[in-house]
């Protein structure tokens, strides 16, 4: 009977045996260098590059709008080290180029 015991004893590993490599827990500093750093989106870039968009096909006067949110948002996005610097430029750019299709057809007065 003794005998078994020992068998069974055998077979169930131990508690305080460690069967398998156990990671070591980070430090706090560790686990909060590994986590990506998410920025917040900037509005104003957002805004910018719609209106400016919309400037291209209808209301070409929104391009000044646009050109102006995309402006105003890079400073904020230099300030405040949010995300949104490539939409702004991109919001500057379109809002020109609405724009100038805007005077130009006003001018001309037809679009070729």
């Amino acid at each position: 009977m003794n005998n078994e015991n020992n068998n069974i004893g055998n077979q169930i590993p131990n508690n305080n045996q460690n069967t398998y490599q156990q990671t070591q827990p980070q430090t706090m500093n560790q686990s909060v260098q590994n986590i990506p750093n998410k920025r917040k989106m900037n509005r104003n870039a957002l805004i910018s590059i719609i209106l400016s968009a919309v400037s291209l096909f209808i209301f070409g006067w929104l391009g000044a709008i646009g050109m102006g949110l995309g402006i105003r948002s890079l400073s904020e996005i230099k300030k405040n080290n949010e995300a949104g610097k490539v939409l702004a430029i991109i919001g500057i750019i379109t809002g020109c180029i609405g724009l100038g299709l805007y005077i130009y057809i006003l001018i001309d007065g037809k679009f070729y």
